[in-house]
């Protein structure tokens, strides 16, 4: 007698696959989206902090610092070259890592 092999239920299993397959790829995308987010925020905040802080030549970074505690973000570097102020500010994404943002702020001389 002749056993007859049963197939059925194979296609739940390639179902199965790509269901995870479909839920890896769902992650990536909002991983990736999150990224971004995260990345434009720590730059408006950068922006911020550099602007609002660029004026006060004796007490710069500590201002920038005191805004980007503010928002939420840390103050990685802060340097004052000049009338210059150079700030860079990192933000945490996920657990995965960080992401961090440069600005620059400096007076605007008119023409003569």
């Amino acid at each position: 007698m002749k056993r007859r092999h049963d197939e059925s239920g194979g296609i739940s299993v390639i179902a199965a696959a790509l269901m995870g397959l479909a839920a890896l790829l769902i992650l990536a995308i909002a991983a990736s989206a999150s990224t971004r987010a995260h990345r434009s925020y720590a730059q408006a905040v950068a922006d911020l902090a550099a602007l609002s802080a660029g004026p006060d030549l004796s007490r710069g970074c500590l201002r920038a610092g005191e805004i980007a505690a503010r928002n939420g973000v840390q103050l990685a570097e802060c340097e004052r070259l000049g009338l210059d102020l150079r700030v860079r500010v990192t933000v945490p994404v996920l657990g995965i890592g960080e992401v961090s943002a440069r600005a620059r702020a400096a007076p605007i001389f008119a023409p003569p």
